[in-house]
C-alpha cells in the first residue's frame, strides 16, 4: 500500500515549522522554498529528525550562497548535525567547491578531514583538482589519508602523479602507502 502524504494544503503545512509535532515540522520543511526560515528553525530545533530534514532540504535548494551558512556547522560538537551538514554540502555539489577549496588549508586538521569527506562525494574535476593540489602541501598524515581516500572514490589517472609524490614524501608511513596503492589501483594507474 503506497504511503499517503498529508492532505492539508501545502501552504498550511509550510506555516507549521514551529508546530509541536516533529512529523508536522518535517512536512513543513519539505515544502519550504527558501533558506531563511529553515536556518531560523535549525537554530531552535531540538529534534534530530527535523534537523536532518532541514539540512537535507538546504542541500537541495538552488538558492546561491548557502554554503557560507552551512560551513560553520562543520565545527559543531553534535556529530549528527555535523554529518548532516557534510551531506548537505555534498549535495550542493559544484556550487560548494569555492568555499570548500579554501577550507582545505584551514588550521584545524579535523576541518580539513571533513572537507575531504565532503569533496569525496562531489565527482567533479574541480573537487579532484582541489584534493590533488592539497596533497602537495599537507603535512599531517591523517589528513593525507582522508585526501587519499577521497581521491580513491572520485579520482582519475590524472591525479596519480600527486598520489605517487605523496607516497615518496611519506615513505615511512605504511598505512598511507597502502591507501595510496589502493587508490592508484582503483584509478587504473597501478600500484
Amino acid at each position: 500500500m503506497p504511503l499517503a502524504r498529508a492532505t492539508r494544503p501545502r501552504a498550511a503545512r509550510s506555516a507549521s515549522l514551529d508546530h509541536p509535532d516533529p512529523a508536522e515540522r518535517r512536512l513543513a520543511v519539505a515544502d519550504c522554498a527558501t533558506a531563511g526560515p529553515l536556518f531560523a528553525q535549525l537554530a531552535a530545533e531540538g529534534d534530530a529528525s527535523v534537523r536532518h530534514a532541514i539540512l537535507t532540504r538546504l542541500g537541495a535548494l538552488a538558492e546561491p550562497g548557502l554554503e557560507a551558512r552551512l560551513l560553520p556547522l562543520l565545527a559543531s560538537e553534535d556529530v549528527a548535525l555535523r554529518q548532516d551538514a557534510i551531506l548537505a554540502l555534498r549535495r550542493r555539489g559544484e556550487a560548494a567547491l569555492p568555499a570548500l577549496e579554501g577550507l582545505l588549508a584551514a588550521p584545524d586538521p579535523d576541518l580539513r578531514i571533513f572537507v575531504a569527506n565532503i569533496l569525496e562525494g562531489i565527482s567533479h574535476p574541480g573537487a579532484r583538482a582541489a584534493l590533488a593540489a592539497r596533497l602537495a602541501a599537507e603535512a599531517d598524515a591523517t589528513v593525507c589519508l582522508a585526501l587519499v581516500e577521497a581521491l580513491a572514490q572520485i579520482g582519475t589517472v590524472g591525479e596519480a602523479p600527486a598520489l605517487q609524490a605523496l607516497r615518496a614524501r611519506f615513505a615511512e608511513e605504511p598505512c598511507l602507502g597502502f591507501a595510496i596503492a589502493i587508490a592508484l589501483d582503483q584509478m587504473g594507474a597501478g600500484a
